[in-house]
């Protein structure tokens, strides 16, 4: 019993030592806990602390992204708003510009007609005339409209009488009478649009000698006009004619004499061109007269006659065996020296006792006159 017992004292004391010192480290936590020194505390404070620092850095980047998305939105809106303003200005600017641009037109083409009243019209205006169709017959009137007198019949009878002249309208055949334009207007019209037809040609399609009267008609004035060179036979005038085709004539008769002045100017051109050729011959004359014959080129200001007569082309056996008197002389053939004066000196000789003279210039051109243009004649009519 006695065991027991102090194995009961024993452990008692063992119970209250174990209290006590769970107490005391339950003291210490609750200090430590207090002081903010307890490491499980300081390791969940930092886990707590880490994760509400990430989450608040999620929050505000997101935050940042909505609001940025907000002000572009705001921004894309706004300009849409005013590019949708800026087209309806534009459009209303527009409808009231061409409304007032219409409204002036319209007060622009009201003052030219009180201004200026429209003129005639120039174009005439169809006539007709009302022939009798001979084909045409009276229809007869109705069978029972003769018989029996009612009053009710001969009314109708009274109401039918005014359309009688309706009826009549078929007995009549109109004949337009459309009128061309003059014969001069339609020249008119044909130069203005470019055609240029066959001068020798009338409106009719004869020729102007064919319409023009007999020679023998107006004695020993008849082919008065038109004795210049290259005139057909028989296109001529006589003074004072005032025919029908008169137009047609005086055309042709201007074409006769239009083609000749082009033929004078051309020969007029060619003569001239011929003058400068020997201008410049006479001045390459003058400077290489070694490299010339004494009879080569005419006298200065002299032109020869053949440059004003018509050429006659040269035949082939002429060509092959004649020579051109202003042709060069050949190789290795002396040149005689022009004459000079009595008091004038030879040039002198150098020491090797040769005169080595220029190479001759090119041979001048030949005094043949040039050719005549050959203008070519009026297309024959059709």
């Amino acid at each position: 019993m006695e065991a027991l017992t102090r194995i009961e004292i024993a452990f008692a004391a063992l119970r209250d030592r174990l209290y006590v010192e769970r107490m005391a480290e339950v003291n210490r936590e609750s200090e430590m806990i207090l002081d903010g020194t307890h490491p499980e505390l300081i390791h969940l404070t930092k886990l707590i602390e880490a994760r509400r620092e990430r989450r608040v850095r999620l929050g505000s980047a997101w935050f940042e992204h909505q609001q940025r998305q907000y002000e572009r939105v705001g921004k894309a809106e706004e300009a849409m708003e005013w590019s949708a303003w800026r087209n309806d200005a534009a459009s209303l600017r527009r409808t009231q510009m061409d409304d007032v641009s219409r409204k002036r037109r319209q007060l622009e083409r009201e003052k030219r007609v009180l201004d200026a009243p429209r003129p005639a019209r120039r174009y005439q205006l169809f006539q007709t005339e009302l022939v009798r169709n001979p084909d045409w017959r009276a229809p007869s009137p109705p069978a029972n409209a003769a018989a029996g007198g009612s009053s009710r019949r001969k009314r109708r009878a009274a109401e039918a009488a005014p359309e009688e002249p309706e009826r009549e309208i078929g007995a009549y055949v109109a004949f337009p009478d459309l009128r061309g334009l003059e014969e001069q207007e339609a020249w008119l019209d044909m130069e203005h649009m470019g055609i240029r037809p066959d001068l020798r040609l009338g409106m009719h399609g004869y020729r102007g000698e064919e319409l023009a009267p007999p020679p023998g008609l107006y004695g020993a004035q008849a082919g008065a006009s038109g004795m210049y060179e290259g005139s057909a036979p028989g296109a001529y005038l006589p003074p004072g004619y005032d025919g029908p085709h008169a137009g047609e004539l005086y055309a042709h008769e201007y074409a006769q004499l239009r083609q000749h002045e082009l033929l004078m100017q051309q020969q007029q051109q060619q003569q001239q061109q011929h003058l400068e050729q020997l201008a410049q011959q006479h001045a390459r004359y003058a400077e290489h007269p070694a490299s010339y014959g004494a009879a080569a080129m005419p006298p200065q200001g002299e032109m020869p006659q053949a440059a004003f007569a018509a050429p006659m082309p040269p035949s082939k056996s002429s060509a092959v065996g004649a020579k051109a008197p202003n042709a060069a002389p050949p190789k290795g053939a002396r040149v005689p020296a022009p004459p000079t004066a009595a008091g004038a000196q030879a040039p002198a000789r150098p020491a090797g006792g040769t005169v080595k003279n220029k190479p001759p210039p090119p041979p001048p051109p030949s005094h043949a006159a040039p050719q005549r243009p050959s203008v070519p004649p009026l297309p024959a009519a059709r």
